[in-house]
């Protein structure tokens, strides 16, 4: 959940700071002062930091020890490791393969376009080029939030090094390790990191790899296209579901497939686990969520004639229910428990249309 402010001012973020703000003792002192590092020895913290003056070698030399010990680090989790993405696929399948076991085969990919709708603003482009390595034809990726300076380049650079080195590890689909390698090396990625810079000041909204289509605008993805639609944990986002409803129904082909997997947990639990893991049902606060229950999401879409199977792979114990000494507010009272506790649920999407036919 680190698209929210408050992640922006954690006092970690002052460590950071030692090597790239010009002000080093105005920080120093700031560390100092919030006892992240003991004053003890402050001019020996002033005369080391004297000497780092950005590009100098010694600037250098210290991003490079810092980058070698945080590297093996970041591999295991963070915004720019490949480990989410990775891990998103996996939910891609495991949630399909819930309802078509046969589904995440690169056969099933063949001659046909995805979306990953929703490819967040740390990492948009990795989820769909694992995707295009599996054996999509086209795979696209959108994402209408400001994208976070840095990030998107850097995850990228991470995820094609690892999937350059391993490719055997990025197989979902049974494609094979020379095939990925094949698609992947396809991939047109000249000036990317010029081109994430003018995503970031809106001097262009897209960014076309040939089988990788990155965009800002869901009108620059054709109608009637989208063969297989994803997302991972973005519908409970979503503000406005009967839009969201419209575009899909534009964009994807009337044989098309959908996997959508919905975190319905109060995403301030995340950071701080002492909260209720639905903190929303007992204060009514909805922090970067739409704080729709299952019923209600799934009602906005069967309402527009699609037809969902759902799945529920994760729920809340009964205990943070039974434990809880307040009262649920109104909006949520209505409710019975076996609702309210659904954590995650994955869909299936089709268009009503398809059965229609095949009747």
């Amino acid at each position: 959940m680190g698209m929210h402010p408050k992640f922006e001012k954690e006092e970690s973020f002052l460590l950071a700071d030692i090597l790239l703000n010009p002000e080093r003792l105005d920080v120093l002192q700031q560390l100092i002062e919030r006892k992240l590092i003991s004053g003890d020895n402050i001019n020996a913290w002033v005369s080391l930091l004297a000497a780092l003056k950005i590009n100098s070698p010694s600037w250098f030399k210290a991003i490079d020890h810092l980058k070698l010990r945080i590297d093996p680090i970041i591999a295991g989790g963070g915004y720019i490791s490949e480990k989410s993405p990775f891990d998103i696929l996996n939910n891609y399948k495991l949630g399909s393969s819930a309802f078509d076991k046969h589904f995440f085969h690169h056969e099933n990919f063949r001659g046909k376009t995805a979306l990953d709708f929703g490819s967040g603003v740390y990492r948009p482009l990795c989820v769909a080029i694992i995707l295009f390595a599996n054996g999509f034809d086209r795979v696209y990726s959108f994402e209408p939030f400001g994208l976070k300076a840095g990030f998107p380049y850097a995850s990228l650079m991470q995820l094609v090094n690892e999937m350059l080195v391993r490719p055997s590890r990025f197989d979902f689909s049974g494609i094979g390790e020379a095939e990925i390698l094949t698609r992947l090396r396809s991939l047109d990625l000249r000036n990317i990191d010029t081109l994430l810079a003018k995503l970031g000041t809106s001097e262009i909204d897209s960014i076309d790899m040939g089988g990788v289509f990155f965009t800002k605008l869901i009108e620059r993805i054709p109608e009637v296209t989208i063969d297989v639609h994803f997302s991972n944990a973005v519908l409970e986002h979503v503000q406005d579901m009967k839009l969201s409803s419209q575009i899909f129904r534009k964009i994807t082909t009337e044989n098309s497939v959908g996997y959508h997997l919905v975190d319905y947990l109060d995403h301030r639990y995340y950071d701080d686990n002492s909260l209720s893991p639905f903190e929303k049902y007992y204060d009514g606060v909805l922090d970067e969520i739409n704080g729709m229950t299952p019923s209600e999401l799934e009602g906005a879409f069967i309402e527009d004639a699609w037809l969902l199977r759902k799945l529920t792979l994760y729920v809340v114990p009964e205990a943070h229910f039974s434990n809880e000494k307040r009262s649920i507010i109104d909006r949520y009272s209505k409710y019975p428990a076996e609702e309210l506790r659904q954590h995650v649920n994955c869909y299936e999407f089709r268009k009503t249309t398809q059965v229609a036919l095949a009747a």
